[in-house]
């Protein structure tokens, strides 16, 4: 009994130090947990009813001031070959509401939306197919929750990023979707790989063998939206940090030479001491650069 006791106080100890840990590494956490109680929540709408798998599914961070119709963005997480999720560890790190709470607070409603990665997904076009549907039930049900149907904007992160990137590059993703192009007035990406061949480059063995498995050299030319930019896109947002491995850098550089060539609407920031995940975990922290730029990019194509 004694036993019992001391292992349910080890426990209960170990999940204080956790919690504590999260507070303290993981900005998100704070930004996420002592700022939504000033946001609407609702969680795990499907928005493909007839399908059971619960990656279909999206949540919605809703402003509680301000005068409707809000903008929405459309928020597409990370992962694909290392599987992440919409709410990735959200009770220790917050992950992936502090961005919904983020906007939410700031007057732009906002849908974080789950999608099929790897192994899951048989190929990217999976994800691409789940993410546009995604988009759609928004177009579709955002009015009646208070939000813009004819002001939406997707906002990608990594892998995220590289599904918005295609989506803007190649609307009919979204068009066969059901999506009325003159919905989606921008494309937001952050920290995205816009080409997978340099990906496979420069990425460690492990990943790059993942890539390489889903993506024969076919679509690796298919579903790299460097190469399929032309003139005639939506405006778009390109964001990386600037303490990101220096490829995912040059991924960005190399993107943003390419939409200027084509003659698009592309603005393109690098944030100084930013890396990968804090482009994210930041999101929600008073005078965030990231954050100010998403919000400038929204005013500025409403």
């Amino acid at each position: 009994m004694r036993s019992k006791r001391g292992l349910i106080r080890l426990f209960g100890l170990l999940l204080g130090v956790l919690g504590v840990a999260g507070i303290a590494f993981a900005p998100s956490w704070r930004n996420y947990y002592l700022r939504r109680g000033t946001v609407r929540i609702i969680e795990d709408l499907a928005y493909l009813p007839e399908r059971a798998d619960s990656k279909h599914r999206l949540d919605l961070y809703l402003p509680r001031t301000g005068a409707p119709p809000w903008p929405v963005v459309v928020f597409v997480h990370g992962g694909f070959w290392r599987p992440f999720d919409r709410r990735m560890f959200q009770f220790f790190t917050g992950l992936h509401g502090c961005v919904g709470v983020a906007l939410a607070n700031r007057g732009i409603a906002t849908a974080v939306v789950g999608y099929r990665q790897r192994p899951e997904a048989a190929s990217i076009q999976d994800a691409l197919d789940d993410v546009a549907h995604g988009v759609r039930y928004v177009v579709d049900n955002i009015g009646r929750h208070g939000g813009d149907p004819q002001r939406v904007y997707v906002v990608g992160h990594s892998a995220g990023g590289l599904l918005a990137a295609l989506l803007a590059a190649e609307p009919e993703h979204l068009t066969n979707a059901g999506v009325p192009p003159s919905s989606v007035r921008g494309f937001a990406m952050l920290a995205g790989p816009y080409d997978l061949a340099r990906l496979v480059d420069f990425s460690a063995p492990g990943l790059a063998a993942k890539v390489r498995a889903s993506a024969n050299p076919e679509d690796i030319a298919r579903y790299s939206p460097e190469r399929h930019v032309r003139r005639g896109l939506p405006p778009i947002l390109l964001l990386v940090g600037g303490d990101e491995d220096p490829p995912m850098i040059a991924e960005q550089r190399s993107m943003a030479a390419a939409l200027r060539r084509g003659g698009g609407d592309v603005t393109a920031v690098e944030i100084p001491g930013e890396s990968h995940m804090g482009l994210v975990m930041h999101l929600s922290q008073p005078g965030d650069r990231a954050l100010s730029e998403l919000l400038k990019f929204v005013q500025l194509h409403q």
